[in-house]
């Protein structure tokens, strides 16, 4: 399945949020082949597998990161908003 495709279009109104998900739900009838050390997940949507996302992709509602490796997905940079995200790691420094 591709990665989740947006249901409105982006605006500038931080009300009017995008919706990733929707439902029923439409999966492939196989799961996703990952790369080798990419985790199979459920999607963020709890609907179809899907393959996580790792340090530095996109992230969203529907397109989790993999937090098998301790990844989140940072909205941050994604103000007011906060619909589109970063994998980045929650590691503790060893400082």
């Amino acid at each position: 399945m591709p990665p989740a495709t947006a249901l409105t279009t982006p605006t500038t109104d931080p009300y009017n949020v995008t919706r990733y998900c929707k439902w029923p739900c439409e999966c492939p009838k196989l799961a996703p082949k990952c790369p080798a050390g990419v985790s199979l997940l459920m999607d963020g949507c709890d609907c179809c597998k899907a393959c996580a996302r790792q340090v530095g992709e996109e992230c969203n509602e529907a397109d989790t990161c993999d937090y098998h490796k301790g990844l989140y997905c940072d909205y941050s940079s994604d103000k007011p908003r906060y619909e589109k995200g970063v994998c980045a790691c929650k590691c503790h420094s060893l400082e």
